[in-house]
């Protein structure tokens, strides 16, 4: 039961950045708090997101670590 909750949250982040990244110009404090679990098990099918991530004028910070987890993603660790 404890998988499938942590299951449905990361589901219910992909949805909620996925919404925030159609906006014109998301903050950090928008975003940080939904990608960062991602970062954790960054899995494939997180890839659209993270390369949306890098493509906008987003904190530092927000960069290296999703840089670092689309990394272990083509480094076939995730």
């Amino acid at each position: 039961k404890q998988e499938h909750t942590r299951e449905l949250d990361l589901l219910g982040r992909q949805m909620r950045l996925r919404i925030l990244l159609d906006q014109a110009q998301p903050s950090a404090d928008e975003i940080y708090p939904e990608i960062s679990p991602l970062y954790s098990n960054p899995k494939l099918e997180y890839l659209p997101i993270f390369r949306k991530i890098m493509s906008l004028d987003v904190e530092a910070d927000i960069k290296r670590h999703t840089q670092k987890a689309i990394n272990q993603i083509k480094e076939g660790k995730a």
